[in-house]
């Protein structure tokens, strides 16, 4: 029947799953620098292939670099790789890292980088003993007190929408079936109790597993005791060894980003020193399954994820060691960006791919299972079953030349480093990749930060943009300015709850020239208002004119009043010399009394792009004595006014408000006309 079609269907796009796993590991006995001699053998293992199972690569100590170089000196335990596993590799890949080497059943650290211009079977270790501290390290951060979006509480809240849906389908369906007069096939009692079965057939599966995988922690155990036979093999001669080198190739890896939006990413994350790569080997689900309590072996793959969802940004490794629900991976930095909050993923290894001196694991992020807290020197640390504060954004695009609307919906960890350069990526990403064009567009763009930076709780702001070439740079900047100036305040730490952006692109040059503004009464009082017919001519449309009110200020000077029309976008003269002025007249106390409210309220005010503006134009002295005039005459009027607050005339509100009015308009204004009214005295008409 169609409607059983129809409720696959659904069941397929609703679907949601949060799994349940426990495990609990001690540290294992580990082997110190001291005891490592050239010529020990012993095995690394890792994860190869889809199977999951890990596979032994021989390693052959060849010496200790660093160790007597006196502080600060980068360790590390030089070895060689063999064996049927590496070679059918090629050697320590990229997504390696991390794999544990043991030798005499001892745990004596992590493989963790080539090296430099030498083959991949020449291997670089991290002692163990140097990572264990990364257990105890500070964490600060996760520390936010904003109430933000749980991530379990979110998956279990739309597994019960989806539960709650589903029924009320069904009875809709029974209902619509019954009246077409279709027979309705109930459920019977037995389904039940065969579910029961499968609940108990999936546990005896889960127990075999379980089994299965302690049996993989025991012939860890068994295949490094074996190695422990071999006798030391000579000292390499000094000065022999090549220099080492960091892994290069553990960089952010993408998913989800076009090639336009991935060069986007790469600049806004360059200045930082970070590496941005795109794999397609990389994948990251978009319906991101949360385990709570999950678990990983030594040697098993892991991820590491600022963004996941439908644009993603994250970097696989591997598990060195784990210590209750706290786990040492890599063996060297991600960034190097100490107390850190990232997503943790688990990862399914597909397979390998090498070449001469280069290759890599192929991977797919699958499941959150925690936190990434630390970023250090010698590996990246994390907790299972604890997740990273995150900032939801949903970005909506509409696409009005392919009657197209696309909505984007991805998650950030919580990290002020990254969340500016994150949320104008993301924002950017999804534009690059729903307008299917590089021509000139114009953007709608509106976007809503919902955070406690600002009394009211939500910072909202809506612009419009063209460029030739390409609109969402343009469009997103904005949003990134102000993401910057929360999460860099120097104050104090703001939150931020989620991030909405809706943008509409169009093909259409939505410009428009101001042609014309005639005043309907020519002569006014001071403090009147004055209805302004302005006309406009958008590119290659017919002309529009508009209504705009304008109060002239009340104690402006009879006489002749020039008045600015331009587009918001444009700064005018009365503009850049008032920006001048206050630039000469505040103060170092002033500057420390502005709040960061007021910066972003500032900002917000600001006009935007598609605005009509009329104001006071400004008369610019042409000469020193004329300048000299205008001052004196400023001095006088002051005077006045204050005589005038003194005695209650007029508030110090009144006389600060600017005698400015603002027309919204769907056109960007590219120019600058002028007007003018003749001001008479108060008593004349």
């Amino acid at each position: 029947m169609r409607l059983n079609r129809i409720r696959k269907i659904l069941l397929t796009c609703l679907s949601v799953c949060v799994f349940t796993v426990s495990s609990a590991f001690a540290m294992p006995a580990i082997m110190s620098l001291n005891e490592i001699q050239p010529g020990m053998k012993g095995t690394a293992y890792t994860v190869v292939d889809h199977s999951g199972e890990l596979k032994p690569m021989d390693v052959t100590v060849v010496g200790v670099t660093g160790k007597d170089a006196g502080k600060g000196a980068t360790v590390r335990i030089i070895a060689k790789l063999s064996g049927p596993v590496a070679e059918q590799v090629g050697g320590l890949l990229s997504g390696m890292s991390g794999s544990p080497v043991y030798i005499n059943g001892k745990l004596v650290g992590a493989l963790s980088a080539t090296l430099k211009e030498m083959s991949q079977y020449n291997a670089l270790i991290t002692p163990i003993e140097l990572m264990t501290p990364i257990l105890t390290m500070p964490d600060k951060l996760n520390q936010t007190h904003f109430p933000q979006i749980d991530v379990i509480k979110g998956f279990e809240q739309k597994e019960k929408d989806r539960k709650h849906f589903i029924e009320q389908y069904n009875k809709a369906e029974h209902k619509l079936a019954q009246i077409a007069g279709l027979e309705v096939k109930e459920e019977k009692p037995e389904a039940k109790d065969e579910k029961k079965a499968e609940n108990k057939k999936d546990k005896k599966s889960k127990d075999k597993k379980d089994e299965k995988n302690k049996q993989a922690d025991d012939t860890v155990k068994e295949n490094t005791a074996d190695n422990t036979d071999s006798k030391p093999e000579d000292k390499p001669k000094e000065n022999t060894v090549a220099e080492p080198q960091q892994e290069q190739k553990m960089n952010f890896q993408t998913a989800g980003f076009s090639p336009r939006g991935l060069e986007f990413l790469k600049e806004r994350f360059q200045s930082s020193g970070i590496n941005i790569e795109n794999t397609s080997g990389l994948n990251i689900s978009g319906n991101q399954k949360v385990i709570r309590n999950a678990s990983l072996k030594a040697g098993s793959a892991v991820g590491v994820a600022a963004v996941v969802g439908d644009f993603s940004l994250a970097a696989i490794g591997t598990v060195t060691a784990i210590d209750g629900n706290k786990i040492l991976a890599f063996g060297h930095p991600f960034l190097h960006k100490g107390n850190v909050n990232f997503y943790m993923t688990d990862a399914s290894v597909i397979g390998t791919a090498s070449g001469p001196t280069n290759g890599m694991k192929i991977s797919d992020c699958t499941s959150i299972i925690g936190r990434i807290n630390q970023d250090r020197e010698n590996g990246i640390g994390g907790i299972l079953g604890v997740f990273p504060q995150s900032v939801p954004i949903i970005v909506n695009v509409k696409d009005k030349d392919l009657n197209t609307e696309t909505k984007y919906n991805s998650s950030m960890a919580y990290d002020e480093k990254f969340l500016p350069d994150l949320v104008s990526s993301v924002s950017y990403g999804a534009i690059a990749k729903s307008a299917d064009r590089l021509s000139g567009s114009t953007a709608d763009f509106k976007f809503t930060i919902r955070t406690d930076a600002v009394e009211s709780g939500s910072i909202e702001r809506r612009n419009m943009f063209y460029d030739e070439a390409d609109v969402g740079k343009s469009a997103v900047d904005e949003l990134a300015t102000i993401m910057k100036l929360i999460c860099t305040n120097k104050e104090k730490e703001y939150n931020i709850l989620d991030v909405k952006v809706d943008v509409a692109v169009d093909s259409d040059r939505a410009i428009a020239s101001l042609v014309s503004a005639s005043p309907v009464n020519a002569k006014v009082k001071p403090g009147e208002t004055v209805d302004i017919k302005v006309t406009l001519k958008p590119y290659r449309k017919e002309n529009e004119t508009y209504t705009i009110q304008y109060k002239v200020p009340p104690l402006q000077e009879p006489g002749t009043l020039q008045l600015d029309i331009h587009g918001g976008g444009l700064v005018s003269v009365a503009q850049l010399l008032q920006l001048q002025q206050s630039q000469n007249t505040v103060s170092v106390n002033e500057e420390k009394n502005v709040t960061l409210q007021d910066t972003i309220k500032k900002m917000l005010d600001t006009y935007t792009n598609n605005e009509i503006v009329i104001e006071p134009a400004v008369v610019v002295p042409e000469n020193d004595a004329q300048q000299k005039k205008l001052i004196q005459k400023a001095i006088k009027k002051s005077k006045e006014i204050e005589k005038l607050m003194k005695e209650g005339k007029y508030t110090p509100e009144e006389i600060q408000k600017p005698a400015i009015s603002r027309f919204t308009t769907n056109y960007i204004i590219d120019n600058v006309i002028r007007t003018s009214l003749q001001v008479m005295k108060s008593e004349d008409k």
